[in-house]
């Protein structure tokens, strides 16, 4: 019987161990979950956490913003261009000509409210899921600082 390479046997314990991929996976799935619960609305999960951000912040720049996500630069533009042309988040002029304010919009604030009861669905879910909740706002407050527990 041939030996085992040392490249299959890390491989294997990286298929068997690793968190990263792990926390990937529950990501994804998780993820999945609240994109089905909010596709009645046309809002993905990632879009309504923006528009969350955006309207707890009141006025931010997409630049501030993205520390406070910890979204990837292109992910957030992207999301946010679409959420302009929604009429969900509204452009203001900043105080640096060089960047602008995002505000929610009127239709934003339509979206948030009617959003409840199918976040809340999502939420017990996957709270279920993670065996509740107090555990990852504590994880996620400890990767990102700027995110309240």
């Amino acid at each position: 019987m041939p030996q085992r390479s040392r490249g299959i046997e890390i491989a294997s314990r990286v298929i068997h161990h690793c968190l990263a991929g792990r926390v990937r996976q529950i990501s994804r799935v998780v993820t999945a979950r609240y994109d089905e619960e909010l596709r009645p609305l046309g809002i993905t999960a990632n879009q309504l956490t923006i528009l969350s951000a955006v309207a707890v912040l009141e006025e931010v720049t997409p630049t501030d913003l993205q520390p406070y996500l910890l979204m990837e630069t292109s992910t957030l533009s992207r999301n946010v261009a679409r959420m302009v042309e929604n009429r969900w988040l509204a452009t203001m002029p900043a105080d640096d000509r060089r960047s602008h304010l995002l505000v929610v919009a009127p239709e934003g604030r339509r979206i948030l409210e009617a959003v409840e009861p199918r976040w809340e669905a999502a939420h017990a879910w996957a709270t279920e899921l993670l065996g509740g909740s107090d555990a990852v706002r504590e994880l996620a407050h400890r990767v990102n600082p700027n995110v309240p527990r």
